[in-house]
C-alpha cells in the first residue's frame, strides 16, 4: 500500500537513518552529476555552432566555473564538513547554483535557436534530467523541489510568459504537472529508503540478539532448543501425490529440569503452497556452521527466515503467482542475504526445494550441501546437480543462479541429508577410528533399510560413531493419474487433428482454426495430444488456444520446448508480464539462447523495463 507518511524515527536511529540517507544523496549525484556533464558539454557545442560563443561567452564561462567547483566539492570538498544536516545543505546549494546557472542559460539561448532540431535537444535535456533528478535526490525531502525550481524555472518562466507560441505554453503547463508527479514519486521513494534502512537496523538487532546465545548455560540451551521445535516440522499436507518425513538427531545431548534433549544446526522445513495454481511442496534440509548452540542460532534464523517466507507466499499475491524457478530464486536470495549480513561468521550449506504434484517436476537449488540421493526400483543413486552454489552467507554466493530439475516417476523415493550421514567414526581393521571418507556408504545404508527413514539412521548410527548433526528428510512420489489414452475423448480428438493437419496442408487455414476450436471443447488432458495440438495451433497462428493447451501441459508434465512455445504465445497475445516469466523459467535452468534473449528483451522492453533490456542486449546474465 502506497503512503505518504513518513515512518516515526526512535531517537537513537535518527542519527543513523540521517547518515544513510546524505550518504546515498551524494553517491546519486556524484554518479548523475557526471552524466549531466556528458550532456552538457554536447549541448554547448551544439549552441556554439548554432549561435556561435561570442553571445554567451561569459555566461558559459560562468556555467562551467560554478560546475566544476561543485564537482569538486560533491567528491572531495564535502569531507571538510562535520555533520550530516550541514553536508546535505552544502550540497544542495551547490547543486542548485549549477542547476540554476544552466536553466538561466535555457532562458536566455532558447529564444535565439534558430535550429528547432536544437531547441528539442533542449526541451529533452531538461526533462530527462527532471526524471533522473527524482531518482538522485530521493533520499532528501527537499531536494527535488529546489533543484527542479532552479533548474526549470527560468525556462517554464519563458515557455508560459514571454513566449507567443500556444504550443510552448502548453508546454510549460505539462512540465509543472511532470514535476509534481516527479515529486510525488521521489516522496514515494524516500519513504521507502527510510523504512529499508529502518527494516536493516532492526535486523542488525535481531542479529546481535541471537549472537549473545552462545554465552549462555543450560537454560538457554533448553530455551533455544523449544524456539527450535516449531520450526523443525513437516507441515505439508497430506495427499495422495507426495509424502514427507522427518527425522532430526542433533549432536548436542543435554538435560535441564530432568528432562533430555538436544541441540544443534541442523534444519528440515516442509509445507504445501500453491505456486501459480499449482499445488507444490516445499521443503528445505541445512545444516548450519558450528556446534550446539553456535550452529542453533544459525538454524533459527534460517528457520524463522524461511517460516517467513512460506507465510508471506500464502498471503501475497507477487509471491504465490511465481513460477516454482522463480520463487526458489526469490527464497535463496532472502535467505542468502540475512546470512552475508553477519560477514560471514554464519554459513549454511542447504537443499531448496519444490516438487510439482501433478507434473511430478522436482526443481532445487544446493548449496554446498550433500547430494539427495534417489531411490528407484530398491536402488539408490544420487540425482544429477549441474549447478551447485556456495553456502549461504558466502559472498557473491547469490550470483548468476541456476535451478536444477529432475522428473520423477511414480513410487520413487527421495532422501536428503545433512553431512553428519557421512561423517561418522568407523573402525579400522587394526582397530583404530577413522572418519568415513566414502559418500556412497550413505547410498548401501538407504538399499539395506529398503528406503525407510528410521531404518536408514539405525544403519547409520550402526555403522560408527556420529560425530555430528544429522538430519534426514524423506519424500515419496506417488505420483497423479491423468485421463486414460484409450478415453472416447482422445480418440476423437486424434481424428480432428489429423482433419487439421490435412486442412493445413491444403491451405485452408480457417477451416483448421474452427476445427481447432471444436477440439478445445474436449478438455483433453494427455501430454502427447496436447504436444501435438500446441504445434498445430502454432501453425494457424491461433496463439490464445496455443497458451490454453501449453497451460494445460505444464500442469502435469515439464518440457523445456513447450515452456518456451508457451512464453512465445503469451507474447503474441500480449500477455507479456506471463512471457515474461515463463522465458526466466528457462534463463534460471541455465538455458542460455539468443533467440530466448531476443524475445525476453522484446517483453521487457512492452513492459517498460529497459534496464533490463539494456543488460540483455549487452549480453549481461540476471
Amino acid at each position: 500500500m502506497i503512503t505518504l507518511k513518513i515512518p516515526r524515527i526512535d531517537a537513537e536511529h535518527r542519527l543513523h537513518v540521517e547518515s544513510s540517507l546524505v550518504g546515498e544523496w551524494y553517491e546519486n549525484v556524484r554518479f548523475a552529476s557526471v552524466g549531466l556533464l556528458g550532456a552538457w558539454v554536447g549541448y554547448c557545442l551544439l549552441i556554439v555552432t548554432d549561435m556561435g560563443i561570442e553571445r554567451f561567452e561569459i555566461l558559459m564561462a560562468t556555467q562551467w566555473t560554478i560546475a566544476i567547483l561543485t564537482l569538486i566539492f560533491l567528491f572531495y570538498g564535502y569531507r571538510f564538513i562535520g555533520s550530516d544536516r550541514n553536508r546535505l545543505a552544502c550540497g544542495e546549494l551547490a547543486v542548485a547554483l549549477t542547476l540554476l546557472s544552466a536553466g538561466i542559460g535555457f532562458y536566455k539561448q532558447l529564444p535565439l535557436m534558430r535550429d528547432p532540431g536544437l531547441q528539442t535537444i533542449a526541451f529533452g535535456i531538461c526533462i530527462g534530467v527532471l526524471g533522473a533528478g527524482a531518482f538522485a535526490f530521493a533520499p532528501s525531502k527537499r531536494s527535488f523541489l529546489i533543484c527542479a525550481l532552479c533548474w526549470a524555472g527560468p525556462l517554464q518562466y519563458y515557455l508560459v510568459f514571454e513566449s507567443e507560441k500556444n504550443s510552448y505554453k502548453l508546454m510549460g503547463v505539462t512540465q509543472v504537472i511532470y514535476v509534481a508527479v516527479l515529486y510525488l514519486i521521489g516522496r514515494i521513494d524516500y519513504i521507502r529508503r527510510v523504512q529499508s534502512i529502518l527494516r536493516e537496523l532492526n535486523l542488525q538487532q535481531s542479529n546481535q540478539t541471537i549472537l549473545k546465545l552462545k554465552n549462555q548455560q543450560d537454560g538457554d540451551y533448553y530455551l533455544t532448543s523449544l524456539l527450535l521445535q516449531p520450526l523443525l516440522r513437516n507441515k505439508s499436507r497430506k495427499n495422495a501425490a507426495i509424502t514427507i518425513e522427518l527425522l532430526h538427531h542433533q549432536f548436542k545431548q543435554f538435560e535441564f529440569r530432568r528432562k533430555q534433549n538436544e541441540l544443534g544446526g541442523d534444519v528440515s522445513s516442509a509445507h504445501t503452497l500453491t505456486l501459480k495454481g499449482a499445488e507444490c511442496s516445499v521443503f528445505i534440509n541445512a545444516d548450519a556452521m558450528g556446534k550446539s548452540m553456535q550452529g542453533a542460532g544459525g538454524a533459527l534464523v534460517l528457520g524463522a527466515v524461511f517460516e517467513s517466507i512460506v507465510e508471506r507466499t500464502k498471503v501475497v499475491s507477487e509471491y504465490y503467482n511465481m513460477y516454482p524457478e522463480r520463487w526458489l530464486k526469490s527464497a535463496f536470495i532472502e535467505l542468502h542475504k540475512i546470512f552475508e549480513s553477519l560477514e560471514g561468521t554464519m554459513l549454511v550449506s542447504a537443499i531448496l526445494g519444490v516438487i510439482d504434484h501433478e507434473a511430478g517436476m522436482l526443481y532445487f537449488i544446493n548449496a554446498e550441501h550433500p547430494h539427495a540421493v534417489l531411490y528407484r526400483n530398491a536402488e539408490a543413486t544420487f540425482i544429477p546437480t549441474p549447478h551447485v552454489f556456495r553456502k549461504l552467507g558466502t559472498p557473491a554466493a547469490a550470483q548468476d543462479i541456476m535451478i536444477s530439475t529432475f522428473k520423477l516417476e511414480a513410487g520413487d523415493v527421495i532422501f536428503l541429508g545433512s553431512d553428519g550421514r557421512d561423517d561418522i567414526y568407523i573402525k579400522m581393521p587394526d582397530g583404530t577410528m577413522s572418519v568415513n571418507s566414502d559418500e556412497t556408504l550413505f547410498l548401501r545404508h538407504i538399499e539395506r533399510a529398503k528406503g525407510e527413514i528410521g531404518a536408514c539412521f539405525a544403519e547409520i548410527s550402526a555403522a560408527g560413531e556420529l560425530k555430528d548433526d544429522v538430519s534426514l528428510m524423506r519424500i515419496g512420489f506417488s505420483g497423479i493419474t491423468q485421463s486414460s489414452p484409450e478415453s472416447p475423448a482422445l480418440k476423437k480428438t486424434l481424428q480432428l487433428a489429423r482433419a487439421v493437419n490435412r486442412f493445413i496442408h491444403e491451405g485452408n487455414i480457417s477451416a483448421a482454426k474452427d476445427l481447432l476450436n471444436e477440439i478445445a471443447d474436449l478438455q483433453v488432458r494427455d501430454n502427447k495430444m496436447l504436444r501435438v495440438l500446441i504445434r498445430l495451433a502454432f501453425k494457424v497462428r491461433h496463439y490464445s488456444l496455443a497458451v490454453k493447451w501449453s497451460e494445460e501441459f505444464l500442469k502435469f508434465c515439464d518440457d523445456i520446448g513447450i515452456i518456451y512455445l508457451a512464453s512465445v504465445a503469451h507474447k503474441r497475445v500480449e500477455n507479456y508480464s506471463l512471457s515474461a516469466d515463463l522465458f526466466e523459467r528457462m534463463r534460471l535452468r541455465g538455458v542460455r539462447d539468443s533467440k530466448i534473449n531476443s524475445h525476453l528483451s522484446e517483453v521487457y522492453e512492452k513492459l517498460g523495463k529497459r534496464e533490463l533490456t539494456r543488460k540483455l542486449q549487452a549480453g549481461k546474465e540476471q
